[in-house]
């Protein structure tokens, strides 16, 4: 027999009970950004949001196990969208092609949310251990990219190596873009300042060639004196 993980109440349909789970769990996140933003992450504990949410401390870990997903939550979120369309990509599509796509969801989830993430930065700012956490968020982004590079270029040395370059490119431009629309409140269009950005990066990129495919080339003589190509 399956143990139901909340109670059931059949009076209630499917719908709005969903509806109802929803409301809980974003009441969360707003009373804990709220707290933070006026005293600090670390003197803020998980039973005055629960409290402040109007929810007992079960119910909150029924969302959250941590103090720290509660922050995290949205780019948690964000990768999993960011992962399943890579996933879903077709493989003839050229990778460039389904990254720009990609980011369409980062920059809507930046349009929709800018005064969550605006507070979510201070916090990673704020503290080392959210700051690492969001850095190693921003490592499995790049990890994503990374695979579904390899699985249209192949696995050998040289190609991996190749995917993980591409990848740290292309996560640095999306640090970029994104610093630029911090630094200015959220102001900016995403798409629009990413387009060339991304433009940039296609003109900069080249398939690297493998070593064994290069032209050997002759050792340059050395004219310095007393080096053994030296004229006499």
């Amino acid at each position: 027999m399956m143990l139901a993980s909340e109670p059931f109440d059949a009076s209630q349909p499917p719908g709005l009970r969903e509806r109802k789970k929803a409301e809980a769990r974003a009441a969360i996140i707003r009373s804990a950004l709220e707290l933070f933003r006026k005293r600090g992450y670390g003197s803020v504990t998980i039973d005055e949001i629960a409290e402040r949410a109007g929810v007992g401390r079960r119910t909150y870990f029924r969302y959250f196990p941590t103090k720290e997903a509660v922050v995290l939550d949205r780019r948690v979120t964000q990768l999993e969208r960011f992962r399943l369309a890579l996933d879903e990509a077709p493989e003839s599509a050229p990778i460039l092609d389904v990254l720009r796509q990609s980011f369409v969801l980062i920059a809507e989830d930046y349009r929709a949310n800018r005064d969550r993430i605006q507070a979510e930065r201070m916090l990673f700012r704020s503290s080392p251990d959210l700051a690492a956490r969001d850095l190693a968020i921003d490592r499995e982004f790049e990890q994503v990219i990374a695979k579904t590079v390899m699985a249209r270029s192949g696995r050998s040395a040289a190609a991996q190596r190749g995917a993980r370059f591409f990848a740290a490119a292309a996560m640095g431009v999306v640090r970029v873009l994104i610093d630029e629309w911090a630094e200015e409140e959220g102001s900016l269009d995403l798409v629009k300042i990413g387009n060339p950005a991304f433009d940039a990066l296609e003109a900069l990129l080249v398939e690297p060639v493998p070593a064994a495919a290069r032209p050997a080339t002759a050792p340059r003589k050395s004219n310095a004196p007393g080096s053994r190509g030296a004229s006499k």
